[in-house]
């Protein structure tokens, strides 16, 4: 399954926020931020 998470990353850059932003506020696991920066599937 091809997963893409490009428009999450957009609307990051456009806020001005980082993927640690994002760790930090949406409560995610870093290994998680992780496989989202490589593309790969994430489960909960």
């Amino acid at each position: 399954m091809i997963v893409s998470y490009i428009g999450l990353w957009k609307i990051l850059l456009e806020k001005g926020l980082q993927k640690q932003d994002l760790v930090e506020h949406a409560g995610l696991s870093s290994a998680t931020a992780a496989k989202m920066g490589k593309g790969e599937p994430v489960s909960n």
